[in-house]
């Protein structure tokens, strides 16, 4: 049997007065009380372990001793290990639950209150939170139930917590150490409802979540983030002398106003800016988005720059508030253009520093756009270098431009398309028709042709 101490006790200087006997005696008399009050409790909190098999948390037969831990959150500690399932069938209170175990379900809407030592543990658990106790796994924890403990859970390294509930993390501070995950445990996306402020250590996995608005703390000098599935950030991301890598083929989403300033690194998956960032960009994966990226950006080898709000899909206007370089092996910007209208009816770019170009451009387009149509799709501020290798149409304007000084046309379905890479404008016109004069001379020559084969013909016989 062992016991746990509550939160650390802290006391501030005592100030001994000697012309004040009776205010000394205040002071001792007040130490020695606090100092009973926090022993008394610390050696109330007894281990009550759990043994046999399934059953319900209220059967004393499944108790060590035939005694059911006390129903409140200052005596008793829980301890469950086993492949057991547990049943919860009526509220209570426990000071912690410590277990390693199949199952804690929970009927008739039953909920668990914990103490200040709160859980610590492994687990598929169902049951509805409450108290001021924390969560701590530190292998799998499965959390399904309604939540509102405000102590807040903590991913030790190596653990991970499958949320299953979009109140699953209560109200406190959740903390990810590096190793941890933290991911839905429904088998689809999740989004979670109580906006919790997170901080994550090293590097966390985070897989199918969106986080709410809370804001987001990186707490090492460099966080690489592994993510599956879709993931969203809605708070701001902080973090001094931070930066973020990415390495994953997941999408992630950030919706916040985040203010790090060292370099996020982008090594495969989409990264979806709809915010704002504060760093500059590396990218060998997708940058999305219709939010505004201040730092320099490079998508390079195998990277895609593809505005729009999510994956690039559906059409969006993309800010970047300093230098965007494009180019490398396999380095695509893809373009949708479904309309006239800047950043709804097509994809469209703003740069405030210098665009150089690079890779391909791929112009997809969805509807016919009417003659002496401009679309603007680099809003060049601060100028132009470089050229793109490629650029192709495809879906109604199918084709490859050539290329003639940085000025790229393509003939296609009775129009000629232009794009200039100086001012990066798209413009629709028709196809170059001859005048009537001109048709009439080349008639003209055509039948000169024709007769003097005919009179070649007539001579060789």
């Amino acid at each position: 049997m062992f016991f746990r101490f509550p939160a650390r006790l802290w006391f501030g200087p005592l100030i001994i007065h000697p012309s004040s006997p009776t205010t000394f005696m205040r002071h001792l008399l007040a130490l020695a009380t606090l100092l009973t009050v926090a022993l008394a409790t610390a050696s109330a909190q007894t281990n009550i372990t759990w043994s046999g098999g399934d059953s319900t948390f209220s059967n004393s037969a499944r108790w060590v001793g035939g005694v059911v831990p006390a129903n409140d959150t200052t005596s008793n500690i829980a301890v469950i290990h086993g492949e057991v399932n547990v049943v919860l069938t009526a509220s209570r209170s426990v000071a912690g639950l410590d277990g390693s175990f199949n199952y804690f379900t929970a009927t008739g809407g039953a909920v668990l209150t914990l103490g200040s030592a709160g859980f610590i543990g492994e687990g598929n658990v169902s049951v509805s939170l409450a108290g001021s106790g924390g969560v701590t796994t530190t292998s799998f924890l499965t959390r399904s139930g309604t939540t509102t403990y405000t102590g807040g859970p903590v991913v030790a390294g190596g653990g991970t917590l499958g949320l299953g509930h979009a109140s699953a993390l209560g109200t406190g501070l959740v903390t990810v150490q590096d190793g941890g995950a933290l991911r839905s445990g429904t088998g689809e996306s999740l989004t979670l409802t109580t906006n919790n402020a997170f901080v994550f250590q090293g590097s966390p996995d985070l897989n199918n979540l969106s986080l709410g608005t809370g804001p987001v703390s990186l707490a090492s000098a460099n966080s690489s983030f592994i993510v599956g599935g879709t993931v969203t950030i809605g708070g701001a991301i902080s973090g001094t002398g931070t930066s973020i890598l990415l390495d994953n083929q997941g999408t992630l989403i950030l919706t916040g106003n985040s203010t790090y300033t060292h370099t996020t690194q982008l090594q495969g998956g989409v990264l979806v800016v709809n915010g704002s960032l504060a760093s500059a960009v590396t990218a060998a994966g997708m940058v999305a988005g219709t939010g505004t990226i201040n730092g320099a950006t490079t998508v390079g080898i195998d990277g895609q720059l593809a505005p729009g709000a999510t994956d690039g899909a559906g059409t969006g206007l993309l800010t970047f508030g300093s230098t965007l370089t494009l180019g490398g092996r396999n380095m695509n910007s893809v373009f949708e253009i479904n309309g006239t209208t800047r950043g709804t009816g097509y994809d469209a770019v703003n740069v405030a520093g210098l665009t150089t170009y690079g890779g391909r451009l791929n112009l997809v387009f969805g509807s016919t756009i009417p003659d002496g149509t401009t679309l603007d799709l680099f809003g060049l501020t601060g100028g132009s270098a470089g050229s793109f290798n490629f650029v192709t149409g495809s879906g109604t304007y199918p084709g490859n431009f050539t290329n003639n000084g940085g000025v790229w046309t393509l003939f296609s379905g009775g129009q000629t398309l232009t794009f200039t890479q100086s001012t990066g404008d798209l413009v629709f016109g028709l196809a170059a028709v001859p005048e009537p004069a001109t048709c009439a001379a080349l008639a003209g020559l055509a039948a000169l042709g024709l007769a003097a084969t005919r009179r070649r013909r007539f001579t060789a016989r």
